[in-house]
């Protein structure tokens, strides 16, 4: 038998998302991203420089928050598929 025990509560859904692996890199990526240098050019740069263990994606996720990413970049990633 099942005991009633009154309505279910449920908890507040969280105020905030996980933070962005890219969050800490947030100015250098935005300046690096100012001079035209692209999403993937980013991720590479903080792989070698700060060993950076993240995914291009989220360089693309940080941006597109961010700043207007063209259509063609948004398709891109859309269309990627990691380890191809």
């Amino acid at each position: 038998m099942s005991k009633n025990r009154g309505p279910l509560l449920f908890a507040p859904a969280p105020a905030n998302r996980s933070v962005s692996s890219a969050a800490p890199f947030r100015k250098q990526i935005l300046a690096w991203h100012g001079q035209g240098i692209t999403a993937k050019a980013i991720h590479w740069a903080l792989v070698r420089k700060v060993r950076f263990t993240g995914s291009v994606h989220t360089i693309y996720r940080l941006l597109d928050r961010i700043v207007d990413l063209p259509v063609a970049a948004r398709q891109s990633l859309r269309s990627c598929r990691p380890y191809q």
